[in-house]
């Protein structure tokens, strides 16, 4: 699981955040905007993936 951070300790909170949102039914939300967010940045910036 990818959960990022640029120290141990900030993956770990990153690690439980997303337990959390999982947990509560909200973590699909957020890898859709997170996504939708991606999907824009890289149509703007020419870099479209396959």
């Amino acid at each position: 699981m990818d959960c990022g951070g640029n120290t141990y300790e900030q993956a770990v909170l990153n690690f439980a955040k997303n337990v959390w949102l999982q947990t509560h039914g909200m973590l699909k939300d957020k890898e859709a905007r997170r996504d939708a967010i991606f999907e824009r940045w890289a149509k703007d910036s020419g870099c479209e993936s396959d």
